[in-house]
């Protein structure tokens, strides 16, 4: 039986990642090891460096999801980001088109891999919970508007 995407597939996209995405962000500070950390540090600069040029932004973003992934020690976790890769690239380009999206996502970002850094699972988790919420608002607010116009 194969996976369909109907109805509101950005919703189901959205619950994917509130499922997932931020316990994936508490193993990975309890388990990264210091290149995991050097990785998720290098994907911030490099976000940082695209901050106003949204498909570098994107690519950068990705690859931060990912290192969160696989600093979690479980490969499980690296096959299911993957697998709905193309799926979420519709709901970041919508996320970062607005203003000072890329900025807001970054202060997120930082502060997942800080709690990384200092091994702070709950911390990372609410980060994380944090960043989708602000994101799905981001994408909520972008939706309403084309809806009323």
């Amino acid at each position: 039986m194969g996976a369909h995407l109907v109805g509101h597939p950005r919703t189901h996209l959205h619950q994917l990642r509130e499922a997932i995405e931020p316990d994936i962000a508490a193993l990975a500070a309890i388990n990264a090891h210091a290149e995991h950390v050097q990785l998720i540090e290098q994907t911030i600069r490099s976000m940082e460096d695209c901050i106003d040029a949204p498909d570098c932004f994107i690519v950068h973003d990705l690859a931060f999801h990912s290192a969160l992934a696989e600093a979690t020690g479980n490969d499980l976790f690296l096959i299911v980001i993957h697998s709905v890769v193309d799926l979420l690239q519709d709901m970041r380009c919508l996320a970062i088109s607005t203003p000072g999206a890329p900025a807001r996502a970054q202060q997120y970002h930082v502060r997942i891999l800080e709690n990384i850094k200092t091994k702070n699972p709950n911390g990372a988790r609410q980060e994380m919970k944090a960043h989708l919420s602000q994101a799905w608002s981001e994408i909520q607010g972008i939706i309403d508007r084309d809806k009323s116009t």
